[in-house]
């Protein structure tokens, strides 16, 4: 048991020092990630992510908190931002800090989709050796630092991945049903957690669309066809442009959005294994529930666009076909008359 000065010290640190430190940074961080989803996908769903990130009661209770997963929710937000970006090296860095320095190296789960696109993007030596400069760079000082103050050498991180995962003993805290983190997060987004888990769904769609219409046009091409509005197909099917579908979106940006929505899915799916569970443990990809359910609203609100504008359309072919058919019809009624 902790004394009570000791208890008192701890609420001075948290209320006067830490709370609004973390709070000051969240909101940097949160500031970074709509300004980059607006670069990235549109002033809509940057008004969006903004709108739920404001109003949101988890993202006001997990901001001020200090904790270890508050740190690695910041620095995954950082890094989602700057990937957004296409600044890789700055993503690395944040996800190789809130990996280490947060004590939760388990939380690098998250940070796959990113290291796998700078990959993909940049030359591998390059990307290999600043990543190995990175983990070098941040773990140093903490195991000088904590070798000083234990009086032995340990490695932290490690610690915690052995207890909690090898010798799986978090069980000893409590154990909670797989619907707890479901009925949490709906109490702490409402209506953005139902929006933001189909999420994965829109580049899937988009890209069965593009597929589908790509494959019209072949079948075209294959009959012979060149026909102004075949060719309009062609070009819509090549580059994602496509009035009924809304958006401009290429296979190769449908694959990158996926992936800025993958670590939501990955760490919910390592949360969600784990019998231990608490609340705070999801605090981790609240901004990206934001990210996530803003995707699905503008996608939603893209597709009853194109429904509205192709119901007009026809709407309009319909009655013009009415007047064409009258005005034919009336020189015919005058010629039997006069007959």
């Amino acid at each position: 048991l902790r004394s009570p000065d000791e208890l008192i010290a701890e609420a001075v640190l948290r209320d006067a020092g830490g709370a609004p430190d973390e709070a000051l940074a969240c909101a940097a961080a949160e500031c970074h990630l709509v300004c980059a989803a607006r670069r990235r996908y549109g002033r809509r769903v940057a008004l969006t992510t903004a709108f739920f990130l404001l109003l949101s009661p988890g993202m006001f209770l997990a901001a001020p908190t200090l904790l270890p997963s508050t740190f690695t929710m910041l620095a995954l937000t950082v890094c989602t931002a700057s990937w957004l970006d296409g600044r890789h090296n700055v993503a690395l860095a944040a996800a190789t800090v809130g990996t280490f320095v947060s004590c939760w190296p388990y939380v690098a789960v998250c940070f796959v989709p990113v290291g796998l696109d700078a990959l993909a993007r940049r030359p591998v030596h390059a990307v290999i050796a600043w990543c190995v400069f990175l983990v070098v760079v941040v773990n140093a000082p903490l195991v000088a630092i904590d070798a000083h103050y234990y009086g032995t050498f340990l490695y932290a991180p490690w610690n915690i991945v052995a207890y909690n995962v090898f010798n799986a003993k978090a069980h000893l805290y409590g154990v909670e049903g797989w619907q707890y983190y479901l009925k949490n997060c709906v109490l702490n987004f409402s209506v953005a957690f139902p929006l933001a888990l189909p999420a994965m769904c829109v580049p899937v769609c988009r890209g069965w669309w593009l597929w589908r219409r790509a494959g019209e046009f072949r079948e075209k091409e294959g009959k012979g066809h060149s026909l102004e509005n075949d060719e309009s197909a062609a070009a819509a099917a090549a580059t994602g442009k496509d009035d009924e579908v809304g958006g401009s979106y290429t296979a190769g940006k449908l694959v990158l959005l996926a992936a800025h929505l993958m670590p939501m899915y990955l760490w919910g799916a390592v949360m969600q294994s784990r019998p231990h569970k608490e609340e705070r443990f999801v605090y981790v990809v609240y901004p990206l529930i934001c990210f996530s359910a803003a995707i699905t609203l503008d996608a939603l609100l893209e597709g009853v666009t194109a429904l509205i504008d192709y119901a007009t359309s026809c709407c309009g072919a319909n009655s013009s076909a009415g007047v064409s058919s009258s005005a034919t019809a009336a020189p015919a009624a005058s010629s039997s008359i006069s007959a």
